[in-house]
């Protein structure tokens, strides 16, 4: 399978507060990706623990067929997982982690996002993002009141409107992609967009058709550019003769 994930501190960071998860059983494979907030421990136990709860709550509910309800009852526990612990200790106090997970299963991808971590589809040699951060500049955005190239330099870009695990219920935003011959899937955390604009994405997805390579080459891009967060790339290619033998 043409897939691959690589995550790292960035040039600016002392720790890493990203995570990542790759499952593949017999009926479905996952892809998770988790920007955690917070001090210097909490946003690592947050984003580690969300993706691994999310994990092993479709582990546990792999023979299941209702996968949008899977999908948004796994986010749920892991939101529920980091605000108890978050109660727990004061170093955890308000926690969190962006999240965005990807389901496949028979060719139909189920994408769930809470925060501004994203997921792009490139198709046909174009790139579209399928996510909308939920962040305070894209609500500025919507509302007319600030462009995107401003966002990128706002002073309040990373402020998030949705996390998991800041409040006790979250709001889990569905989307879904019917998958074609060649996608190429990408789940990154904003380390990568920050610091790289998406026709430079486009670009280097275009050099290579080796999920490994792409994915080295997206996070050199950021690190060339100041590394100034955390940065996690996840891609992965749809070729439906690879992806059967998952099904």
């Amino acid at each position: 399978m043409n897939t691959y994930s690589l995550t790292d501190k960035g040039l600016q960071r002392s720790n890493n507060q990203d995570s990542y998860v790759n499952y593949f059983s017999s009926r479905l494979a996952l892809f998770v990706v988790c920007d955690g907030m917070g001090g210097h421990r909490a946003g690592d136990t947050a984003s580690k623990l969300a993706s691994e709860t999310i994990q092993e709550f479709l582990i546990s509910a792999k023979e299941r067929t209702d996968y949008e309800e899977m999908v948004v009852e796994a986010v749920e526990a892991a939101n529920k997982a980091v605000y108890d612990l978050a109660k727990t200790n004061p170093d955890y106090f308000n926690m969190g982690t962006t999240c965005v997970l990807v389901l496949v299963h028979e060719g139909r991808a189920i994408i769930a996002h809470v925060g501004d971590s994203r997921v792009y589809l490139m198709r046909d040699r174009s790139l579209r993002q399928l996510t909308e951060d939920h962040s305070l500049v894209q609500k500025l955005i919507n509302q007319g009141l600030l462009t995107e190239e401003g966002a990128r330099h706002h002073p309040e870009r990373s402020t998030l409107t949705r996390a998991v695990g800041t409040d006790e219920r979250v709001e889990v935003e569905l989307d879904y992609l019917d998958l074609e011959e060649g996608d190429t899937v990408l789940l990154c955390s904003d380390g990568l967009t920050t610091m790289v604009e998406d026709r430079e994405i486009l670009d280097l997805l275009l050099t290579t058709s080796e999920a490994k390579d792409q994915v080295t080459g997206l996070v050199q891009a950021a690190l060339d550019r100041g590394g100034a967060d955390n940065i996690t790339v996840t891609v992965f290619e749809y070729r439906r003769a690879t992806w059967t033998k998952f099904y």
